[in-house]
């Protein structure tokens, strides 16, 4: 195996965990987000779970649904089971 083989197999492994999701974001309250989860659990709406630590730590939940990403941040974890847990998330602000 040459070295070039290897490196291209260590990127392919490492890109392989990442989730790239885009489309349009979408903040919400955590209330509003749990509810909007709910509904869409009959859909298989994808939820991930991570922590974020920009000012202070967050647990933040992302649902990506036809285009649409709905986010929200919480100091407290939700009562719900994500489908994805996350070493790290990183939200670009506007």
């Amino acid at each position: 195996m040459t070295a070039y083989t290897a490196s291209g197999a260590s990127v392919a492994a490492i890109q392989s965990q990442r989730v790239v999701v885009g489309g349009v974001l979408v903040y919400l309250n955590p209330y509003d987000f749990m509810n909007i989860v709910q509904k869409l659990r009959e859909e298989k709406v994808l939820v991930i779970h991570g922590i974020t630590r920009v000012l202070s730590k967050s647990h933040v939940y992302i649902a990506p649904y036809q285009g649409i990403v709905f986010i929200t941040k919480s100091k407290e974890i939700l009562p719900l089971t994500p489908d994805i847990e996350a070493k790290e998330i990183r939200i670009p602000t506007i």
